[in-house]
Protein backbone atom coordinates (compact mmCIF):
# COMPACT_ATOMS: atom_id res chain seq x y z
CA UNK A 1 0.00 0.00 0.00
CA UNK A 2 1.14 3.51 -0.77
CA UNK A 3 2.14 6.05 1.90
CA UNK A 4 0.35 9.16 2.36
CA UNK A 5 2.69 11.65 2.43
CA UNK A 6 2.16 15.49 3.26
CA UNK A 7 4.68 18.33 2.46
CA UNK A 8 3.59 22.04 3.83
CA UNK A 9 5.73 25.29 2.20
CA UNK A 10 4.40 28.27 2.69
CA UNK A 11 5.14 29.02 -0.60
CA UNK A 12 4.95 26.50 -3.94
CA UNK A 13 5.27 26.30 -7.96
CA UNK A 14 5.33 28.90 -9.66
CA UNK A 15 6.58 30.82 -6.41
CA UNK A 16 10.79 30.36 -7.29
CA UNK A 17 13.21 30.23 -4.68
CA UNK A 18 15.38 27.77 -2.94
CA UNK A 19 12.28 26.70 -0.28
CA UNK A 20 9.96 26.22 -3.00
CA UNK A 21 12.46 24.30 -5.69
CA UNK A 22 12.75 22.00 -2.62
CA UNK A 23 9.14 21.11 -2.17
CA UNK A 24 8.35 20.63 -6.10
CA UNK A 25 11.58 18.53 -6.55
CA UNK A 26 10.97 16.31 -3.35
CA UNK A 27 7.38 16.03 -4.27
CA UNK A 28 7.76 15.13 -7.64
CA UNK A 29 11.05 12.39 -7.10
CA UNK A 30 8.27 10.91 -4.71
CA UNK A 31 5.28 10.59 -6.41
CA UNK A 32 7.32 9.05 -9.14
CA UNK A 33 8.23 5.87 -6.73
CA UNK A 34 4.38 5.18 -6.35
CA UNK A 35 3.40 7.13 -3.07
CA UNK A 36 0.94 9.58 -2.89
CA UNK A 37 2.27 13.19 -2.37
CA UNK A 38 0.48 16.11 -1.22
CA UNK A 39 1.52 19.60 -1.04
CA UNK A 40 -0.22 22.13 1.33
CA UNK A 41 0.96 25.89 0.40
CA UNK A 42 -0.18 29.54 0.63
CA UNK A 43 -2.62 31.39 -2.56
CA UNK A 44 0.64 33.77 -2.36
CA UNK A 45 3.12 33.66 -5.40
CA UNK A 46 6.02 35.40 -3.74
CA UNK A 47 6.77 36.65 -0.34
CA UNK A 48 6.25 40.62 -0.76
CA UNK A 49 2.15 39.35 -0.90
CA UNK A 50 2.76 37.52 1.80
CA UNK A 51 3.92 40.18 3.75
CA UNK A 52 2.56 43.16 1.60
CA UNK A 53 -1.29 43.00 0.90
CA UNK A 54 -1.65 45.64 -0.71
CA UNK A 55 0.06 42.99 -3.52
CA UNK A 56 -2.47 40.52 -3.49
CA UNK A 57 -2.80 39.16 -6.41
CA UNK A 58 -4.01 35.37 -6.78
CA UNK A 59 -3.23 33.51 -9.75
CA UNK A 60 -2.75 30.03 -8.89
CA UNK A 61 -5.98 27.42 -8.60
CA UNK A 62 -7.11 26.60 -5.33
CA UNK A 63 -6.54 22.47 -6.23
CA UNK A 64 -4.17 21.23 -9.05
CA UNK A 65 -2.45 18.36 -9.85
CA UNK A 66 1.27 19.15 -11.22
CA UNK A 67 2.98 16.71 -12.07
CA UNK A 68 1.50 13.48 -10.32
CA UNK A 69 1.45 15.99 -6.83
CA UNK A 70 -1.82 17.10 -5.04
CA UNK A 71 -1.34 20.67 -4.61
CA UNK A 72 -3.91 22.68 -2.25
CA UNK A 73 -3.25 26.45 -1.81
CA UNK A 74 -5.33 27.86 1.33
CA UNK A 75 -6.66 31.38 1.43
CA UNK A 76 -4.25 33.42 3.05
CA UNK A 77 -6.70 35.96 5.95
CA UNK A 78 -4.82 38.92 5.40
CA UNK A 79 -6.92 41.20 7.67
CA UNK A 80 -6.92 39.04 10.47
CA UNK A 81 -2.97 38.49 10.51
CA UNK A 82 -2.96 42.52 10.47
CA UNK A 83 -5.56 42.97 12.78
CA UNK A 84 -3.96 40.90 15.49
CA UNK A 85 -0.39 42.06 14.50
CA UNK A 86 -1.20 45.68 14.05
CA UNK A 87 -4.15 47.03 15.67
CA UNK A 88 -4.95 44.29 18.80
CA UNK A 89 -1.88 45.51 21.19
CA UNK A 90 -3.45 49.15 20.86
CA UNK A 91 -6.95 48.14 22.11
CA UNK A 92 -7.92 48.43 26.51
CA UNK A 93 -7.33 44.23 26.72
CA UNK A 94 -6.20 43.71 23.34
CA UNK A 95 -2.70 42.69 24.67
CA UNK A 96 -3.98 40.29 27.23
CA UNK A 97 -6.81 38.21 24.73
CA UNK A 98 -3.94 38.30 21.79
CA UNK A 99 -2.11 36.86 24.75
CA UNK A 100 -4.94 34.16 25.32
CA UNK A 101 -5.30 33.46 21.40
CA UNK A 102 -2.13 33.26 19.96
CA UNK A 103 0.33 32.41 23.05
CA UNK A 104 4.24 32.24 22.21
CA UNK A 105 3.19 32.22 18.54
CA UNK A 106 2.76 36.04 18.14
CA UNK A 107 6.13 36.01 16.23
CA UNK A 108 4.81 33.75 14.11
CA UNK A 109 1.89 35.81 13.19
CA UNK A 110 4.26 38.48 12.07
CA UNK A 111 5.61 36.05 9.71
CA UNK A 112 2.27 34.77 7.95
CA UNK A 113 1.17 33.63 6.05
CA UNK A 114 -2.25 32.60 8.37
CA UNK A 115 -4.27 29.82 6.73
CA UNK A 116 -6.75 28.67 9.23
CA UNK A 117 -8.27 26.02 6.45
CA UNK A 118 -4.69 24.26 6.87
CA UNK A 119 -5.00 22.41 10.44
CA UNK A 120 -8.48 21.32 9.43
CA UNK A 121 -7.28 19.62 6.12
CA UNK A 122 -4.72 17.93 7.76
CA UNK A 123 -7.26 16.41 10.65
CA UNK A 124 -9.32 15.60 6.89
CA UNK A 125 -6.37 14.58 5.39
CA UNK A 126 -4.47 12.47 7.92
CA UNK A 127 -1.11 11.85 6.32
CA UNK A 128 1.00 8.90 7.28
CA UNK A 129 3.69 11.34 7.41
CA UNK A 130 4.49 14.94 7.06
CA UNK A 131 7.07 17.00 6.18
CA UNK A 132 7.56 21.39 6.97
CA UNK A 133 9.82 23.19 5.05
CA UNK A 134 10.98 26.21 6.59
CA UNK A 135 9.94 26.62 10.55
CA UNK A 136 9.84 30.56 9.99
CA UNK A 137 6.92 30.16 8.06
CA UNK A 138 3.29 29.55 9.68
CA UNK A 139 2.63 26.40 7.97
CA UNK A 140 4.53 24.87 9.89
CA UNK A 141 2.99 25.98 13.33
CA UNK A 142 -0.03 24.29 11.37
CA UNK A 143 1.29 21.19 11.37
CA UNK A 144 3.07 21.30 14.57
CA UNK A 145 -0.53 21.37 16.18
CA UNK A 146 -1.25 18.62 13.77
CA UNK A 147 1.37 16.70 15.50
CA UNK A 148 0.48 17.53 19.37
CA UNK A 149 -3.25 17.26 18.72
CA UNK A 150 -3.18 13.71 16.05
CA UNK A 151 0.03 12.08 16.81
CA UNK A 152 0.96 12.44 12.96
CA UNK A 153 4.79 11.12 12.54
CA UNK A 154 6.62 14.69 11.71
CA UNK A 155 9.46 15.62 9.79
CA UNK A 156 10.82 18.80 9.72
CA UNK A 157 13.81 20.51 7.08
CA UNK A 158 14.41 23.83 8.91
CA UNK A 159 15.96 25.97 6.04
CA UNK A 160 18.08 27.87 9.29
CA UNK A 161 19.46 30.92 8.96
CA UNK A 162 21.33 31.90 11.69
CA UNK A 163 21.59 35.44 11.31
CA UNK A 164 17.80 35.86 11.64
CA UNK A 165 16.41 35.83 15.58
CA UNK A 166 13.48 33.70 14.64
CA UNK A 167 15.68 30.63 14.55
CA UNK A 168 16.89 31.54 17.80
CA UNK A 169 13.66 31.64 19.41
CA UNK A 170 11.97 29.21 21.85
CA UNK A 171 8.50 28.47 19.84
CA UNK A 172 11.31 27.33 16.82
CA UNK A 173 13.13 25.31 19.40
CA UNK A 174 10.37 23.88 20.87
CA UNK A 175 8.39 22.85 17.63
CA UNK A 176 12.30 21.57 16.75
CA UNK A 177 11.76 19.23 19.79
CA UNK A 178 8.36 18.20 18.79
CA UNK A 179 9.26 16.87 15.19
CA UNK A 180 9.74 12.95 14.95
CA UNK A 181 13.09 14.41 12.56
CA UNK A 182 14.94 16.89 11.41
CA UNK A 183 16.82 16.80 7.60
CA UNK A 184 19.56 19.68 7.75
CA UNK A 185 21.09 20.98 4.05
CA UNK A 186 24.35 21.43 5.47
CA UNK A 187 27.05 19.76 8.79
CA UNK A 188 26.21 23.81 9.75
CA UNK A 189 22.97 23.32 10.11
CA UNK A 190 22.93 20.66 11.90
CA UNK A 191 25.55 21.11 14.67
CA UNK A 192 23.64 24.53 15.14
CA UNK A 193 20.63 22.81 15.82
CA UNK A 194 21.98 20.07 17.77
CA UNK A 195 23.28 22.75 20.52
CA UNK A 196 19.62 23.73 20.82
CA UNK A 197 17.61 20.54 21.52
CA UNK A 198 16.99 17.14 23.34
CA UNK A 199 17.77 14.40 21.36
CA UNK A 200 20.65 15.17 18.63
CA UNK A 201 20.22 11.43 17.54
CA UNK A 202 17.18 12.74 15.65
CA UNK A 203 18.86 15.41 13.12
CA UNK A 204 20.26 14.44 9.27
CA UNK A 205 22.20 15.69 6.83
CA UNK A 206 20.88 15.08 3.45
CA UNK A 207 21.52 18.36 2.00
CA UNK A 208 19.75 19.79 -1.91
CA UNK A 209 20.14 19.18 -5.53
CA UNK A 210 19.64 20.04 -8.95
CA UNK A 211 18.46 18.13 -12.22
CA UNK A 212 21.50 18.41 -14.39
CA UNK A 213 20.59 18.01 -17.35
CA UNK A 214 19.69 21.56 -18.87
CA UNK A 215 22.47 23.09 -17.36
CA UNK A 216 24.52 20.40 -19.08
CA UNK A 217 23.03 20.83 -22.37
CA UNK A 218 22.87 24.45 -22.56
CA UNK A 219 25.83 26.18 -24.35
CA UNK A 220 26.93 29.77 -23.16
CA UNK A 221 28.50 30.48 -26.47
CA UNK A 222 25.72 32.09 -27.59
CA UNK A 223 24.63 34.38 -24.96
CA UNK A 224 28.04 35.50 -24.60
CA UNK A 225 27.52 37.15 -27.84
CA UNK A 226 24.41 38.37 -27.41
CA UNK A 227 25.63 40.31 -24.64
CA UNK A 228 28.68 41.35 -26.62
CA UNK A 229 30.74 40.02 -23.94
CA UNK A 230 33.55 38.26 -26.25
CA UNK A 231 36.65 36.80 -24.62
CA UNK A 232 36.94 38.94 -21.80
CA UNK A 233 36.67 37.38 -18.07
CA UNK A 234 32.24 37.06 -16.62
CA UNK A 235 31.93 37.45 -12.85
CA UNK A 236 28.71 36.62 -12.45
CA UNK A 237 25.87 36.52 -9.66
CA UNK A 238 22.59 34.78 -9.55
CA UNK A 239 19.81 35.47 -6.77
CA UNK A 240 17.65 38.35 -5.11
CA UNK A 241 19.48 41.67 -5.19
CA UNK A 242 19.55 41.16 -1.43
CA UNK A 243 21.96 43.12 0.65
CA UNK A 244 22.69 40.03 2.80
CA UNK A 245 23.68 37.74 -0.23
CA UNK A 246 26.59 39.73 -1.01
CA UNK A 247 25.73 42.21 -4.12
CA UNK A 248 27.05 45.60 -2.63
CA UNK A 249 30.15 43.66 -1.69
CA UNK A 250 30.32 41.95 -5.02
CA UNK A 251 29.99 45.76 -6.59
CA UNK A 252 32.52 46.94 -4.22
CA UNK A 253 35.43 44.42 -5.03
CA UNK A 254 34.37 44.56 -8.61
CA UNK A 255 35.37 48.02 -8.28
CA UNK A 256 38.77 46.97 -7.66
CA UNK A 257 39.21 44.39 -10.43
CA UNK A 258 38.37 46.95 -13.16
CA UNK A 259 41.44 48.63 -11.91
CA UNK A 260 43.03 45.63 -12.93
CA UNK A 261 41.00 44.36 -15.68
CA UNK A 262 39.23 47.25 -17.19
CA UNK A 263 37.06 44.83 -19.63
CA UNK A 264 36.19 42.12 -17.11
CA UNK A 265 32.29 41.79 -17.16
CA UNK A 266 30.13 41.63 -14.20
CA UNK A 267 26.93 40.44 -14.59
CA UNK A 268 24.07 40.67 -11.74
CA UNK A 269 20.57 38.65 -12.55
CA UNK A 270 18.19 38.33 -10.16
CA UNK A 271 14.88 40.59 -9.41
CA UNK A 272 14.59 43.63 -6.66
CA UNK A 273 14.43 42.79 -3.13
CA UNK A 274 12.58 44.83 -0.21
CA UNK A 275 14.12 48.27 -0.18
CA UNK A 276 17.68 47.35 -1.22
CA UNK A 277 18.18 48.93 -4.25
CA UNK A 278 18.64 52.40 -2.82
CA UNK A 279 21.43 51.00 -0.69
CA UNK A 280 22.86 49.11 -3.94
CA UNK A 281 22.53 52.17 -6.21
CA UNK A 282 24.50 54.22 -4.10
CA UNK A 283 27.28 51.67 -4.61
CA UNK A 284 27.02 51.60 -7.96
CA UNK A 285 27.08 55.45 -8.05
CA UNK A 286 30.29 55.19 -6.13
CA UNK A 287 31.97 53.49 -9.10
CA UNK A 288 33.05 55.35 -12.03
CA UNK A 289 30.61 54.90 -15.19
CA UNK A 290 33.77 54.30 -17.61
CA UNK A 291 33.95 51.41 -15.06
CA UNK A 292 30.10 50.72 -14.71
CA UNK A 293 29.79 50.07 -18.57
CA UNK A 294 30.74 46.41 -17.91
CA UNK A 295 28.45 46.11 -15.60
CA UNK A 296 25.16 43.79 -16.88
CA UNK A 297 21.75 43.81 -14.77
CA UNK A 298 19.32 41.10 -15.95
CA UNK A 299 16.16 41.05 -14.37
CA UNK A 300 12.86 38.95 -15.04
CA UNK A 301 14.90 36.22 -16.97
CA UNK A 302 12.89 32.36 -17.65
CA UNK A 303 14.80 29.29 -17.02
CA UNK A 304 16.59 28.91 -20.13
CA UNK A 305 17.83 32.26 -19.64
CA UNK A 306 19.00 31.18 -16.60
CA UNK A 307 20.54 28.04 -18.10
CA UNK A 308 22.70 30.49 -20.82
CA UNK A 309 23.59 32.84 -17.97
CA UNK A 310 25.42 29.96 -15.92
CA UNK A 311 27.21 28.75 -18.83
CA UNK A 312 28.35 32.26 -20.42
CA UNK A 313 29.88 33.26 -16.77
CA UNK A 314 33.41 32.20 -15.66
CA UNK A 315 33.68 33.04 -12.15
CA UNK A 316 30.42 32.39 -9.72
CA UNK A 317 30.69 34.94 -6.82
CA UNK A 318 27.76 35.16 -3.76
CA UNK A 319 29.42 35.89 -0.91
CA UNK A 320 26.14 35.72 1.24
CA UNK A 321 25.48 35.14 4.85
CA UNK A 322 21.66 34.44 4.90
CA UNK A 323 21.56 31.07 2.67
CA UNK A 324 20.96 28.06 4.66
CA UNK A 325 22.36 26.17 1.56
CA UNK A 326 22.42 27.47 -1.92
CA UNK A 327 21.07 25.98 -4.77
CA UNK A 328 23.09 28.62 -7.00
CA UNK A 329 26.32 27.40 -5.48
CA UNK A 330 25.36 23.74 -7.12
CA UNK A 331 24.26 25.25 -10.78
CA UNK A 332 27.41 27.27 -10.93
CA UNK A 333 29.45 23.82 -10.61
CA UNK A 334 27.66 21.73 -13.00
CA UNK A 335 27.99 23.71 -15.51
CA UNK A 336 32.11 23.70 -14.47
CA UNK A 337 32.69 27.15 -12.95
CA UNK A 338 34.57 27.83 -9.99
CA UNK A 339 32.36 29.36 -6.95
CA UNK A 340 33.54 32.10 -4.74
CA UNK A 341 31.71 31.83 -0.93
CA UNK A 342 31.95 33.23 2.27
CA UNK A 343 33.45 30.96 5.23
CA UNK A 344 32.31 30.32 8.86
CA UNK A 345 28.30 30.22 6.73
CA UNK A 346 26.05 27.06 6.11
CA UNK A 347 27.51 26.92 2.17
CA UNK A 348 31.18 26.12 3.73
CA UNK A 349 30.60 23.04 5.15
CA UNK A 350 29.90 21.14 1.78
CA UNK A 351 32.65 23.57 0.09
CA UNK A 352 36.18 22.58 0.19
CA UNK A 353 38.95 25.70 -0.23
CA UNK A 354 41.02 25.51 -2.46
CA UNK A 355 39.64 22.42 -4.41
CA UNK A 356 36.36 23.58 -5.88
CA UNK A 357 35.60 26.88 -4.22
CA UNK A 358 37.47 29.81 -2.86
CA UNK A 359 36.28 30.96 0.62
CA UNK A 360 35.84 34.71 1.77
CA UNK A 361 34.97 36.48 4.99
CA UNK A 362 31.81 38.38 4.90
CA UNK A 363 31.43 42.04 3.81
CA UNK A 364 35.41 41.93 2.51
CA UNK A 365 35.10 43.13 -0.39
CA UNK A 366 39.05 43.17 -0.55
CA UNK A 367 39.21 39.02 0.00
CA UNK A 368 36.67 38.92 -2.89
CA UNK A 369 38.34 41.17 -5.43
CA UNK A 370 41.92 38.94 -4.10
CA UNK A 371 40.14 35.83 -4.89
CA UNK A 372 38.27 37.05 -8.34
CA UNK A 373 41.60 38.06 -9.64
CA UNK A 374 43.75 34.89 -8.33
CA UNK A 375 40.79 32.81 -11.07
CA UNK A 376 40.85 35.70 -14.24
CA UNK A 377 45.02 35.06 -13.72
CA UNK A 378 44.76 31.39 -13.49
CA UNK A 379 42.64 29.38 -15.92
CA UNK A 380 44.03 26.38 -14.44
CA UNK A 381 42.76 26.79 -11.05
CA UNK A 382 39.14 27.99 -12.85
CA UNK A 383 39.26 24.36 -14.48
CA UNK A 384 40.02 22.61 -11.58
CA UNK A 385 37.46 24.29 -8.94
CA UNK A 386 35.08 24.04 -11.59
CA UNK A 387 35.42 20.40 -12.56
CA UNK A 388 35.46 19.34 -8.84
CA UNK A 389 32.80 20.86 -8.27
CA UNK A 390 30.67 19.54 -11.38
CA UNK A 391 32.30 16.01 -10.11
CA UNK A 392 30.57 16.81 -6.74
CA UNK A 393 27.10 17.67 -7.70
CA UNK A 394 26.99 14.57 -10.05
CA UNK A 395 27.70 12.48 -6.92
CA UNK A 396 26.05 13.62 -4.14
CA UNK A 397 23.39 16.83 -5.07
CA UNK A 398 21.01 15.26 -7.86
CA UNK A 399 17.83 15.63 -7.02
CA UNK A 400 16.88 11.71 -7.81
CA UNK A 401 19.24 11.11 -5.31
CA UNK A 402 18.79 13.54 -2.56
CA UNK A 403 14.95 12.64 -3.09
CA UNK A 404 15.31 8.86 -2.44
CA UNK A 405 17.14 9.70 1.06
CA UNK A 406 13.92 11.64 2.09
CA UNK A 407 11.83 8.78 0.99
CA UNK A 408 14.06 6.51 2.99
CA UNK A 409 13.94 8.47 5.95
CA UNK A 410 10.11 8.73 5.48
CA UNK A 411 10.21 4.60 6.04
CA UNK A 412 12.87 4.69 9.13
CA UNK A 413 10.73 7.51 10.91
CA UNK A 414 7.39 5.00 10.47
CA UNK A 415 8.99 1.59 11.25
CA UNK A 416 10.16 3.27 14.80
CA UNK A 417 6.08 4.22 15.33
Amino acid sequence: MSLKILHTVGLYHPAWGGNEIQAKMISEHIVKSGEQVYVFTSDATNLYEIHDHSRKIIRCAKKEIINGVSVRRFKSFYNIQSFVNRRMDQIRGGYRLKSLLVGDADEMWRHGPFLPGMLWAIAWLRPDIMLSINTYFMSTYFCYLAKKMFRIPWVISPSTHVTQEWYFSDLNIRMLNAADHIVTSTEFERKFIAERINDTAKISVIGQGLEPEKFLETDGKAYRTKLGIGDNPVVFYVGRRDLRKGVATLLEAMDQVWDAYSRAKLIIAGNNFSNNETAIQGVKDRISPRKRENLIEIRNFSDEEKYEIFNAGDIFVMPSSIDSFGFVYLEAWICGKPVIACRNMPQGTFMEEGRDSLLVDYENAQQVSTAIIKLIENKELRKRLGENGKRKVLEQYTWDKIANNYHELYQRVLAKK
